[in-house]
Order: structure tokens, then C-alpha cells, then sequence
């Protein structure tokens, strides 16, 4: 088959239209990842399950405690404080006071 001079603008053409056409799904798929807003809900946590959560680090600080080692003692009474501090404020001070006192 040979190609005619008068051929060639429809040839180029058609390369145009087959590299569009390959090029398109990529075009419309970052056009429509780029719009996409996201917002997040909040889940809110069960009066259950806050509950059995307190009542964990509770039962995780009896155990912390126990453990031999100072260092031990105060690195994980310290977060537990911390953790404690979004459900019983009081409580997690009395905790934070403790990790002090131990410390010194």
C-alpha cells in the first residue's frame, strides 16, 4: 500500500484522533479526582464503648502499677494520664500528680 501525497493530511488526522482518544481517559479521570471534595464525618463513640474504655485504662493502670521499673511506670502512666484526659479531666490530673511524685 503506499500513501499518497493527498493522503497525508487525512493520515495525520487520524493519528491525531487515535492519540486524543488514548489520551482522553487520562485527561477525564484527573479532571474528575481533582473536583471530588471529601468531607469526613465524625463518628460519634457510644455512651457504651467510652465506658468500657475508661473502665480499660482503668484496669491498665492497676497493671502499669505492678511493673518493676520506674522508668516503666512513669512512661506508660504518663500516656495513660493522657488518654484519661479526654473523658475524666479530675482524674487524669490525680494521675498526671502521681507520674510527678514518682519522678522526683
Amino acid at each position: 500500500m503506499t500513501i499518497k501525497k493527498t493522503d497525508l493530511p487525512l493520515l495525520k488526522l487520524t493519528i491525531g484522533k487515535i492519540f486524543f482518544l488514548l489520551l482522553l481517559p487520562f485527561l477525564v479521570v484527573q479532571n474528575n479526582f481533582s473536583q471530588v471534595v471529601e468531607t469526613k464525618k465524625k463518628d460519634k463513640i457510644s455512651a457504651e464503648l467510652r465506658k468500657d474504655a475508661v473502665s480499660f485504662l482503668r484496669e491498665t493502670t492497676t497493671d502499669v502499677n505492678n511493673m518493676r521499673t520506674l522508668e516503666n511506670r512513669i512512661s506508660f502512666s504518663a500516656e495513660l494520664a493522657n488518654l484519661m484526659w479526654f473523658n475524666d479531666e479530675k482524674e487524669a490530673r490525680a494521675m498526671f500528680k502521681s507520674v510527678i511524685t514518682d519522678f522526683r
